[in-house]
């Protein structure tokens, strides 16, 4: 969210190029904390990071990664039912909630 926002941040840094390195140094702690997790471990918050990744590399000049990271994030989402309606049913209303909205 930090490396997007920064992206975004005309005020306070009006080159892009200026945006860039400052938002790489966020994206780049993003990828230390999560990046080897998120092959490994399946669950929602991972599938948030995912968009997340997807997202900001498509912004970049990261689009080889961006869709790289995109058919990890579809196996996720799938692997954990969310492009099921039954897959949430016996959940309570608030996860699955959640699911839907993701």
């Amino acid at each position: 969210m930090f490396a997007m926002g920064t992206m975004l941040d005309r005020d306070n840094f009006p080159s892009a190029k200026k945006r860039l390195e400052a938002s790489e140094v966020f994206y780049r702690r993003a990828i230390g904390l999560c990046g080897e997790l998120s092959k490994h471990v399946i669950s929602l918050e991972i599938v948030h990071y995912l968009l997340q990744i997807v997202l900001y590399c498509q912004g970049t000049h990261r689009s080889v990664q961006a869709w790289n990271v995109h058919g990890l994030l579809t196996r996720s989402a799938m692997a954990l039912g969310l492009h099921s309606t039954v897959a949430g049913m016996y959940l309570d209303p608030v996860q699955e909630k959640y699911r839907r909205r993701t």
